[in-house]
């Protein structure tokens, strides 16, 4: 896949080789490659008054502080100086009010269900693992326990803790875990999994190379335990296409996206009990949120080649290879470049633990692939049963699960990951478990042809 902008980069790349170009222009096609890297091109700026200007300054900071307060886009508050350069340590931004905390009875549950699962599935695949597999966990632990103690595992590995409120992730947790639906796919097994899969990626270079401190880690990593949250089974063309009340509220755009976002953040406002932002200021909490929502948002599909289409910007314009210069992504030009560049890669590493189910070993790939499929067709009976166009692959009639396969893999998944894979070389047995998978559907596919 071309990205035009990864051409043009590469075109101003060659203008910068030539002898003939100036200092000054130099700047001028660094500054143009930094645009279009940051993905900012059209984005309006308010700019610094000129000298003869004064008499307006007042008027137009005024102006840019209106529109802050109205802007979704408005960094503030003390948390502000956790986006100073943290030269890729990770260090909590928040201290635990000091005082006595209740000990949670669940939480205790939890670590013996822990002990449990271990004692009995010794040889079960670790969650720092790239071939971890949810099937196994849920074995050990039991289909209500395995997202509440996985969820837990992981968020106190990385000392969320000193972010949220633990007791109110007590019932947080087992809310969010009740809220998902017994899909075939999209469930409370895949929100485990795609958390796993934030974490693996946290600990194998973009904890380090995004320089991302707590906050920035704990907000990932709840956007990936609550990215599906209450998903309905159907996707966001068969609610555009029944003039669902979702696809009304949301005008079309990011409907399932927007839904779950909104019920999370219903659930943590609206519930007292849930409420694991409880101390924080509200300028602390705004960040957080802002954070779990745009990754949630990030996992639209319409969205898919934008990400590859920033992947290769980076790769291009700051020649990435195998990792190397890769910490260029972070624009430290201001807390807000920062803030915006630290986005941007989170929202790509979302998408990617979203799509990553062709990336675990093939037993594993093959059980999810039989899952989605299996809710595609049931979304096919309806639509169907409704006399509306049957989307894409979602007609049992038609196809093999094989054949669905190759094209998820080979079109959307193996490319995805072999730009991820420069950025963050860490990752490469992620791409190697995808090659294998794909190698996997190709012989099915042959020998179901026979």
């Amino acid at each position: 896949y071309g990205a035009p902008g990864a051409k043009i980069l590469e075109l101003l790349k060659e203008l910068l080789t030539m002898k003939e170009i100036d200092k000054d222009s130099r700047k001028c096609i660094k500054w143009s490659m930094e645009q279009i890297i940051s993905g900012k091109l059209y984005q309006t700026e308010m700019q610094t008054p000129k000298k003869g200007e004064e008499f307006i300054q007042d008027k137009k900071i005024n102006m840019i502080e209106w529109l802050e307060n109205f802007s979704t886009q408005n960094i503030t508050g003390e948390i502000i100086d956790s986006y100073k350069k943290s030269k890729g340590k990770v260090k909590p931004v928040i201290v635990n009010k000091t005082g006595r905390k209740r000990k949670s009875i669940f939480l205790k549950c939890l670590s013996q269900d822990i002990k449990i699962a271990q004692d009995k599935s010794p040889k079960m695949v670790p969650f720092n693992s790239p071939n971890f597999s949810v099937f196994e966990n849920e074995t050990a632990y039991g289909t209500e326990r395995v997202l509440p103690s996985l969820a837990y595992q992981i968020l106190r590995a990385h000392k969320a803790f000193a972010i949220i409120d633990e007791n109110a992730f007590e019932s947080f947790i087992s809310k969010i875990r009740k809220g998902y639906k017994d899909n075939p796919y999209h469930n409370h097994l895949h929100a485990a999994d795609v958390l796993q899969m934030c974490h693996f990626m946290l600990i194998n270079g973009l904890r380090d190379i995004a320089q991302l401190d707590t906050t920035d880690i704990t907000a990932f990593l709840i956007a990936g335990l609550v990215h599906d949250f209450q998903h309905p089974g159907v996707n966001n063309a068969y609610l555009q296409n029944t003039t669902s009340d979702l696809a009304i509220v949301y005008n079309d755009k990011a409907i399932l996206e927007n839904f779950h976002a909104n019920k999370a953040f219903e659930l943590i406002w609206r519930d007292p009990s849930c409420n694991i932002f409880g101390k924080l200021s509200k300028d602390e909490a705004k960040i957080l949120r802002k954070r779990i929502t745009q990754c949630v948002l990030a996992t639209d599909n319409v969205l898919h080649f934008d990400h590859l289409a920033t992947m290769q910007n980076y790769i291009t314009g700051f020649d990435i290879k195998k990792g190397k210069h890769a910490e260029s992504i972070i624009n430290e030009d201001s807390n807000l470049t920062i803030f915006e560049s630290k986005q941007r890669i989170l929202n790509i590493c979302m998408h990617a633990a979203d799509i990553s189910n062709p990336t675990r070993p093939f037993a594993t790939a093959y059980q999810w692939a039989k899952r989605v499929i299996d809710e595609f067709h049931r979304q096919g009976d309806m639509e169907k049963s409704k006399s509306i166009t049957v989307s894409f692959l979602c007609d049992r009639n038609v196809g093999t699960l094989a054949s669905s396969q190759i094209g998820f893999v080979s079109g959307i998944v193996k490319p995805y990951f072999d730009l991820l894979v420069e950025i963050f070389p860490n990752d490469v047995p992620l791409l190697e478990n995808c090659r294998n998978v794909e190698s996997e559907w190709k012989r099915m596919r042959d020998k179901e042809g026979k």
